[in-house]
């Protein structure tokens, strides 16, 4: 009798012993109540955004996509909205911002005002080929962020 609780007494250090190590290794997602969001991405660089959502633009417009300021949100990027030229001009002049992004009509009225702006930021049309995702606005962000920086 002596002998079997002592085999079982090992055999149950042996197990208190071996487990720590064994969660070590192994793939957490199999741990109930833990998982891996897989949407969520995070972007490569923080960047300091400035999106200009003129109100005159038709309700089409990419810039008005509300994935556009999730994926904003969910990059973790810094980004600030302006209306109006005024409110976009004075935006420029006292922030800091690394892109400026606007939609294809309005990149000729911005152009100069991005150019005159301290920060030095880069002007990027939004997406307008298809409908994109969050992931995409994101991807087309960080790219546009990245060449800047070359």
């Amino acid at each position: 009798m002596q002998r079997l609780v002592l085999v079982a007494s090992v055999f149950v250090f042996a197990v208190l012993l071996i487990k720590p190590d064994s969660q070590a290794c192994g793939n957490k997602i199999l741990v109930g109540g833990h998982g891996v969001r897989y949407r969520l991405m995070r972007a490569k660089n923080a960047a300091s955004v400035l999106v200009f959502n003129n109100s005159s633009l038709g309700a089409d417009s990419r810039i008005k996509d509300s994935k556009l300021y999730s994926a904003l949100k969910t990059a973790g990027y810094n980004f600030s909205i302006a209306t109006d030229l005024n409110q976009f001009e004075a935006s420029l002049t006292s922030n800091k911002y690394d892109l400026v992004i606007a939609d294809e009509s309005d990149l000729a009225d911005l152009r100069q005002a991005v150019q005159a702006a301290p920060s030095n930021p880069r002007l990027i049309p939004i997406l307008t080929a298809k409908k994109p995702s969050e992931d995409d606005y994101i991807r087309y962000i960080d790219q546009a962020f990245a060449s800047k920086h070359k």
